[in-house]
């Protein structure tokens, strides 16, 4: 009921009802969508756009028809603000969650809404499974620069890296196969520390885990 209270409030939200800084309603969601400052962080320098769109493998999923689906999180969340907000407070350090009537959330609704798409929920397998072991490492190469470089820049020396607290990959000190498992199947989902968000299995898939961490070493 309380999802369905949301969704039909922000459902009423047009490009006529929503106030923006600039253009449209699509155009203020859409410029939210690629701005780290949709956290209240100084300090923040993520975006929904960071994990969410563009090449490569990203640990979320595209957003296209996320306002049809009826569950978020792998069913963690029944509402789509509240999935909104999670990404906000766990991964880019946003102070407050936004409410259903402030501006911002609701032309994000309304960007989100454009995109189209299906309504089916999507799988979000975070499981702690041991991938298979002998993975190539020229494979593992390939997957880092897809999925890891955005963030944690080139491997061994950290060239580029998105942000200085980034972790240089590999890790050695006290790593192990089941430590990179952990980190990148859970990253601070659950209960793990740090701001990396989770790489579920239908994202990242097992083989692909198993290349990556031959190719760093394990």
């Amino acid at each position: 009921m309380k999802r369905l209270a949301v969704a039909l409030l922000l459902s009423c939200s047009t490009n006529d009802d929503v106030e923006t800084r600039t253009g449209t309603a699509v155009d203020h969601g859409r410029a939210l969508f690629d701005d780290p400052h949709t956290s209240s962080s100084p300090s923040n320098v993520f975006a929904c756009s960071t994990c969410h769109a563009g090449a490569g493998i990203h640990p979320g999923y595209d957003l296209a028809g996320a306002t049809n689906r009826t569950s978020f999180w792998g069913g963690k969340r029944l509402d789509l603000l509240e999935a909104i907000n999670d990404c906000r407070l766990s991964f880019m350090d946003a102070w407050t969650p936004w409410t259903k009537d402030e501006g911002d959330a609701r032309a994000m609704y309304v960007y989100l809404s454009s995109l189209g798409g299906p309504a089916d929920p999507l799988a979000f397998d975070v499981a702690v499974i041991d991938p298979p072991a002998n993975g190539d490492p020229a494979r593992g190469a390939d997957v880092y620069g897809r999925s890891c470089k955005k963030c944690h820049g080139d491997a061994h020396d950290g060239k580029d890296r998105l942000v200085p607290f980034a972790p240089i990959l590999p890790i050695t000190l006290n790593a192990s196969r089941a430590f990179y498992v952990k980190r990148v199947r859970l990253g601070a989902f659950a209960s793990a520390s740090g701001s990396m968000p989770p790489f579920s299995r239908t994202a990242l898939s097992d083989d692909d885990l198993s290349a990556l961490i031959a190719f760093f070493g394990f």
